[in-house]
């Protein structure tokens, strides 16, 4: 009997190992966003910008140091850090997702669970897969981590977080992510030297198809990409993609120009007039670029984001 316990029952069947869990889609950010209902979306590289000397300055002018650092204290991520980050904004919500830095990830869901207010739902539906729930205040969030590739926060409305996941699980055959939809894919590829890219698929609202001197009525999508250029310059390459009127070229090159003579133009250095944009027309889509230099950009920018009126004019607060 001794003998048999030990070497266990003569025809037990062994036992089965168990089933190793589905294997995950671990891509670029963009393969986790949904073409449906994307309104749009913003990729680039924190990291590369801030790392960048041609930007160090100017970025410095809106992103100051301690601001990053309170940041950081506040939700683990170290934006200096981050190689690849995206925001995009959906009808309903918005979708913030970031390839985390290396050994990041608890301290980002760590920050994340103790912003929660109530309502807290904590699943593990995969090994590799975490999902939090719960309301931040007044606004119901929630973070869907994909192993240590991906960490992403929806707002308001969850369902893109859990469409990250679903990307991630490969559970969405006949849905495509957002560069693949029938908008986005009209485009073409953003510059590899890129430092960010924002993208807009159509067709655009009654109020925006009027812009552009009316070509975005006929627009199927949008593209700005930021090209890095010494001494501290950057190209502006915007892109449309769809069906224009032979005049194409030449009315978005003028709806260039009256946006740099405009208030907000002038606010933002559009005005520069040493480096008059180029315009080409191409396989159904127009391309304009311009060469301006970043310094009057970051003023500009700081004084409609961050500084008060004071600051703006140049005068001395109150006391």
């Amino acid at each position: 009997m001794v003998l048999v316990t030990a070497c266990g029952q003569p025809n037990a069947s062994p036992a089965k190992p168990p089933a190793a869990a589905p294997k995950l889609h671990l891509g670029p950010l963009t393969d986790y966003v949904p073409a449906a209902g994307l309104r749009w979306m913003l990729v680039g590289s924190p990291r590369s910008i801030a790392e960048n000397p041609l930007f160090r300055e100017d970025l410095a002018l809106l992103l100051p140091a301690p601001r990053l650092d309170a940041f950081e204290n506040g939700s683990g991520v170290d934006l200096r850090q981050v190689e690849s980050g995206l925001i995009a904004g959906f009808d309903l919500g918005t979708l913030y997702a970031l390839t985390p830095p290396r050994g990041s990830v608890k301290a980002i869901v760590a920050h994340f669970r103790e912003r929660i207010v109530s309502g807290e739902q904590h699943q593990l539906p995969h090994p590799e897969i975490e999902r939090v729930y719960g309301l931040v205040g007044n606004t119901p969030e929630l973070l869907v981590r994909v192993d240590d590739h991906v960490v992403a926060i929806a707002t308001h409305d969850p369902t893109p977080a859990r469409v990250v996941e679903a990307f991630a699980r490969e559970r969405l055959k006949s849905s495509p992510p957002a560069l693949r939809g029938a908008a986005l894919s009209t485009l073409s590829e953003a510059p590899a030297d890129a430092a960010a890219t924002f993208y807009a698929p159509g067709p655009f609202s009654e109020e925006w198809s009027r812009g552009a001197h009316g070509l975005l009525a006929g627009a199927l999508a949008a593209r700005i990409s930021l090209v890095p250029r010494p001494p501290r310059r950057a190209s502006f390459v915007i892109e449309l993609a769809g069906d224009f009127p032979p005049s194409g070229a030449d009315d978005l090159a003028e709806a260039f120009r009256d946006l740099g003579t405009s208030q907000l133009g002038k606010l933002l250095g559009l005005d520069q007039e040493d480096t008059p944009p180029t315009v080409h027309e191409r396989d159904h889509r127009l391309l304009l670029e311009v060469e301006l230099d970043l310094a009057p950009m970051a003023r500009g920018l700081r004084a409609a984001v961050v500084s008060d009126v004071w600051e703006i004019m140049q005068l001395p607060p109150p006391k």
